[in-house]
């Protein structure tokens, strides 16, 4: 209740308070979506990845080109996805490397034995002892939004 004597804010000034404070906080709100909800990583079929490796041939999502392999990989996951695409490929386990990013492994090998989910290089060694290397497009854009989520992280 108002005693004698006090005033209240007027109508246009709690309107305007409200305002500000709602501008405030819609970029506020924004910004934090943009940081804590992460898409969700691209899905690669190994058909694709075979059909790229065999041909040579581009597609939207894969880059192909002759370049120097990964590393062979320890990773149990990465020498399954070779054996897989050398048994597709009808070639020696040996011809074929590949390396995914392990941040991306949300689907298990068993959920998922004819996929890579996220970003990814393999290579096809040629009879003429060249690297044919097909690796994932998105691969740059999710490798900065890793480090700007992981920097966020750290602070």
């Amino acid at each position: 209740m108002l005693q004698a004597g006090q005033r209240t804010a007027s109508l246009f000034s709690q309107i305007l308070v409200t305002a500000v404070a709602l501008a405030l906080y819609a970029p506020l709100l924004h910004f934090l979506s943009v940081l804590v909800v992460q898409p969700a990583p691209p899905t690669y079929s190994l058909d694709a990845i075979t059909s790229a490796l065999g041909s040579g041939l581009v597609t939207g999502e894969l880059d192909v080109q002759f370049a120097s392999p990964p590393s062979p990989s320890q990773d149990l996951r990465n020498r399954a996805l070779g054996l897989a695409l050398a048994d597709r490929l009808s070639v020696a386990p040996g011809a074929v490397r590949v390396v995914t990013n392990d941040a991306d492994h949300t689907v298990s090998a068993l959920d998922a034995p004819d996929q890579i989910v996220g970003n990814f290089t393999a290579a096809l060694r040629m009879n003429d002892g060249r690297w044919r290397v097909v690796r994932s497009r998105s691969g740059k854009c999710s490798l900065a939004f890793d480090e700007l989520r992981r920097s966020s992280r750290s602070t």
